[in-house]
């Protein structure tokens, strides 16, 4: 099967999309947002900038109906083509790069943590299979 990786980034960008309108319809539910990422890159392309810019009004509200503190935990993953050896660290470059997306944007740093690694849905990868969902930061409430 042959995946195109512009379709790849569009479905990840309606996948947080779909989590903040649940959010948003949902009181107390912690909205969360996954920010996806070409292969072996971390740069940070349109479609996840987009998905950034809407993260911190999001989590904002969140706690204010909630009364807790707005805080951001990013965790990272790689897919199985990008498991060997110099590409390990890719998953802190791009967790670095929405850190630091985020703070431009007006989040005090002192409100974000990071996690070595995201363990959840999408973190799962067989080496040397290209999977592109896996090529994403997690950014969710702790």
């Amino acid at each position: 099967m042959n995946i195109d990786r512009r379709s790849v980034l569009g479905f990840g960008a309606l996948l947080a999309l779909g989590s903040a309108g649940a959010a948003r319809a949902t009181t107390y539910m912690r909205p969360d947002y996954y920010v996806y990422f070409e292969h072996t890159s971390d740069v940070l392309p349109p479609t996840a900038l987009r998905v950034i810019d809407e993260t911190k009004p999001m989590f904002d509200s969140w706690a204010a109906e909630s009364k807790q503190p707005a805080r951001f935990l990013l965790s990272g993953s790689i897919d199985g083509a990008e498991a060997g050896g110099h590409l390990q660290d890719l998953m802190a470059r791009r967790v670095e790069a929405v850190r630091k997306a985020l703070v431009e944007r007006g989040v005090n740093p002192a409100q974000i943590s990071t996690a070595p690694r995201y363990d959840g849905e999408f973190a799962w990868f067989r080496n040397g299979e290209v999977q592109p969902l896996a090529r994403a930061v997690h950014i969710q409430l702790p």
